[in-house]
């Protein structure tokens, strides 16, 4: 905030220099990232919206960390054909390939390759997209109480256990509706330890639950699926994709 606005200018096209050509729309993540701290810079007695455009984003520039996603491992490859079959010669297939890629700090991510098998099934892998595109994410808003029931009883959670929990939930609950009535359970410091994992693990089922969507303009092999729910916090284990035609 001590710098001039030519200062600002001058520092944020260095910045931009450096990592817009590795990322597709720097400038609106250090916007994001910028608006994630609103509550931090307000506290410091300055008004958020004074802030120029360009000093939001050298802000939020140093709010940014780059991460090399593949830079420790790339393994666990899955295979399903591609949706697109056109324009190949004959014996010829177009496949998508997801991989667990392990990157800094070891936290696992799953990344895409698309290729072409030949009638003598060699393989041949096509370029990769010069950027990365984070998905958007929507964690489920309504459960099904009988249907979540039923994934307890798969994972041989105890009905000694949930049950306490489940009978006050309406028949479509909220995510938070069920986080809540958990984490009150949790809170008691004299609670079983086989009581504690079993509660944790119906906090992991419904985190489970997400959706994400890619922007339709990126290409596949520039979309990663990063970790989202607390059982993820170490990484993506693994994935396995199945075609819906």
């Amino acid at each position: 905030m001590t710098l001039d606005e030519k200062q600002v200018v001058n520092a944020l096209e260095h910045t931009l220099r450096e990592f817009a050509s590795r990322h597709r729309n720097i400038s609106k993540v250090f916007l994001k990232h910028c608006g994630n701290i609103q509550g931090i810079i307000e506290d410091l007695q300055l008004n958020y919206a004074d802030l120029s455009d360009e000093r939001r984003m050298l802000i939020g520039s140093y709010c940014t960390m780059e991460y090399a996603i593949e830079s420790a491992a790339f393994f666990n490859p899955s295979i399903i054909e591609d949706f697109d079959q056109l324009y190949l010669e004959k014996g010829e297939k177009r496949i998508i390939i997801s991989f667990r890629a392990t990157g800094e700090g070891h936290i696992s991510s799953i990344v895409f390759r698309r290729g072409i098998l030949d009638k003598n099934n060699d393989l041949q892998v096509m370029k990769v997209g010069g950027y990365i595109d984070k998905a958007e994410v929507s964690h489920k808003k309504l459960y099904n109480k009988k249907r979540f029931g039923e994934k307890l009883e798969e994972m041989h959670i105890p009905d000694k256990y949930s049950t306490s929990i489940m009978e006050d939930l309406p028949e479509k609950f909220e995510y938070y509706g069920l986080k809540n009535a958990v984490n009150k359970v949790l809170d008691d410091p004299m609670i079983s330890v086989e009581r504690r994992r079993a509660l944790e693990e119906m906090t992991w089922l419904a985190d489970s639950f997400y959706d994400i969507q890619f922007k339709h303009d990126s290409d596949i092999t520039e979309r990663v699926i990063f970790p989202v729910s607390d059982s993820e916090s170490r990484g993506i284990e693994d994935a396995r994709f199945c075609s819906v035609y």
